[in-house]
């Protein structure tokens, strides 16, 4: 951790202690061996608009922080046994920060996810904060989402899920087809919903704060089902942000 502590800038530096502080009193409360940190990545807070991405668990990250490792992947593009450009869910994810920080260009456009990770959480490029709804990492010999070591983990850790979400203070949630109601002080009010279920926009308070959390399909998914029509990158994730998120933040 400490090698990634040297990227953050000086303003950054009580957050990320207070998130450090979070993650090891969760770790000790659940008494969890495969308990996997989360947070946010150097340069978040100096983002237009702080977006915080929520996914489902860590795979194969035991004892490991997920921000971390996954800064060291983007970097050596290298995730697991794929470049950047060939891992769906973090190309996706790129691709959308970079669409929202950048007022949505069109698609040709957009730089490959390998050269957003490039110059990811540095000074002239785009950040964000990330969290897994469960912080159980899966080390299954399938990589099928855990529903039941997610389900303990969001009800023994809610409170904390609140108070990191608390601490992250993002404008903007995007989660990964994963519920997120427990983490609002309210039940979240649905203010849209995509014709083709691609994604739901809901405004949320928490803290007294608004926040827009906007719930996509998984973004490892490449089929909404059978007989249904099969996902990508631009019409099944970039457009559909394009669409939304302009109108809840108007200039």
């Amino acid at each position: 951790m400490s090698s990634l502590l040297s990227k953050y800038p000086e303003d950054e530096l009580p957050l990320f202690r207070d998130i450090q502080n979070l993650m090891n009193e969760w770790k000790s409360h659940s008494e969890d061996s495969l308990f996997t940190s989360d947070g946010f990545y150097p340069y978040y807070t100096h983002q237009k608009t702080k977006v915080l991405f929520v996914g489902r668990e860590g795979i194969g990250l035991a004892d490991c922080d997920y921000i971390h490792a996954l800064y060291d992947g983007y970097k050596q593009n290298r995730i697991g046994n794929k470049s950047v450009n060939r891992h769906a869910f973090h190309r996706r994810l790129l691709y959308m920060l970079y669409g929202i920080q950048h007022n949505f260009p069109e698609w040709s456009d957009v730089p490959t996810s390998q050269d957003i990770a490039r110059d990811f959480a540095t000074p002239s490029g785009v950040s964000c904060a990330f969290l897994n709804i469960s912080k159980t990492s899966n080390e299954r010999e399938h990589w099928n989402t855990d529903w039941q070591a997610l389900r303990v983990s969001l009800e023994t850790g809610k409170t904390f899920l609140k108070r990191e979400i608390s601490l992250l203070q993002p404008d903007l949630i995007v989660s990964s087809n994963v519920g997120l109601a427990p983490a609002f002080d309210s039940l979240p009010e649905l203010l849209s919903k995509h014709p083709d279920d691609l994604l739901d926009v809901h405004r949320c308070e928490l803290n007294g704060r608004v926040v827009y959390w906007l719930n996509t399909f998984h973004l490892s998914a490449f089929s909404r089902g059978r007989g249904n029509p099969g996902l990508n990158d631009y019409d099944s994730f970039y457009q559909p942000l394009k669409n939304a998120v302009p109108s809840l933040f108007p200039t």
